[in-house]
């Protein structure tokens, strides 16, 4: 079995994500929780992004999920634009299997193209 990171003793599964590499991640002053990333896939599209966001989504998301994607931009002075994941998720009453609560998560993506589809 060939292992895919140090500790890998499974050698299958979920991937090491290296398309979507963790640049920055952080709580900022309104207590969301902020992951900066950098797109570094073979083909820089937002689909292709978008499908690595929602995998990545789907591993915290709760009963109750929004997903809102827009164009910001970037935190720098280079004119350059970031795609942004705006995801709200949490659990409410009366279907709440825990005390009704939400999180947000903002998912930062740079290094993509705007007019990729």
């Amino acid at each position: 079995m060939a292992s895919r990171w140090d500790g890998d003793d499974r050698g299958q599964g979920i991937g090491d994500a290296a398309q979507l590499a963790l640049t920055s991640a952080r709580a900022d002053d309104t207590h969301a929780y902020v992951l900066d990333f950098e797109w570094r896939g073979a083909i820089s599209s937002v689909g292709s992004a978008r499908a690595a966001a929602f995998s990545l989504i789907g591993c915290f998301a709760e009963a109750v999920t929004y997903v809102r994607q827009r164009w910001l931009p970037s935190d720098d002075d280079s004119g350059a634009m970031k795609l942004q994941f705006q995801v709200r998720t949490g659990e409410l009453a009366p279907e709440a299997r825990f005390e009704p609560h939400g999180h947000v998560v903002l998912i930062n993506v740079a290094g993509l193209a705007r007019s990729s589809v």
